[in-house]
């Protein structure tokens, strides 16, 4: 550290015109140069100020701009995909968002409604499973209508066809189980995974906002019978028959 005596505050306010060009180089704005004595000596006494005085309202910065924060290339591009997929689930039809929205209903009021009357209703499951059954065939019957179109991407094939008919088969299997809610339970969910992700890397891929929307339904159906299912292992069973009037 450079000390000076109490009378060469000029020679320090010199020194500190002839680095001005310099500074102006390295930062974004020209300092004004309107320094008192000991802000003088304080600029040659250390390289680096930050002023708060009034008299000198400016803040020298010299550092590099190579040692400034440089972008992480996988982070940009990691942000990209999030972008473009915003951008392809905002092409999602609304009819589609409200029309599977209703049809999540039974679904989800069956576990609900069992959970607050605090027994467990083999009616209501059975109804469950048969509003599950349907949304399964509806997904099979997905693949065929994509298929028609000559413009289309999935081709009417066997592979693409097949796991279009193995649907309504498995929610056909699972109704007849219905008696037995964990073999109903284990086919429905098998005939749910293989709707979601059967033909990947087989198939052309459908539509993304229609992907993303039976992915998400397939969610809520799995979390609903699995609650369903807990439900009739915790709680005590009961007939809706026992609760009508004589």
């Amino acid at each position: 550290m450079l000390r000076l005596g109490g009378r060469s505050w000029q020679m320090a306010l010199q020194l500190c015109k002839m680095v001005a060009p310099v500074v102006r180089q390295k930062t974004h704005m020209a300092p004004s140069w309107r320094w008192s004595r000991a802000q003088a000596l304080a600029v040659v006494a250390h390289p680096t100020l930050r002023c708060g005085s009034p008299l000198l309202r400016c803040t020298l910065h010299t550092s590099s701009t190579l040692h400034k924060r440089r972008k992480d290339p996988q982070e940009e591009e990691f942000n990209e995909i999030i972008q473009n997929y915003r951008q392809e689930l905002r092409k999602t039809p609304r009819p589609a968002v409200y029309l599977s929205l209703a049809g999540l209903v039974p679904v989800v009021a069956a576990p609900l409604t069992m959970s607050f009357g605090g027994h467990y209703y083999p009616e209501m499951a059975f109804l469950q499973l048969a509003a599950a059954n349907c949304l399964l065939s509806f997904y099979g019957g997905i693949r065929w209508g994509i298929s028609v179109p000559e413009s289309s991407s999935l081709r009417p094939d066997a592979l693409n066809l097949g796991l279009g008919v193995m649907l309504p088969f498995m929610a056909w299997m699972s109704l007849l189980l219905s008696d037995n809610i964990s073999a109903a339970t284990i086919t429905i969910i098998g005939g749910l995974l293989i709707g979601v992700f059967g033909g990947v890397g087989l198939l052309p891929p459908f539509p993304f906002w229609l992907s993303f929307l039976r992915a998400a339904c397939f969610l809520v159906i799995f979390c609903s019978i699995m609650f369903t299912l807990w439900l009739s292992v915790v709680y005590p069973e009961k007939s809706l028959k026992d609760q009508s009037p004589k």
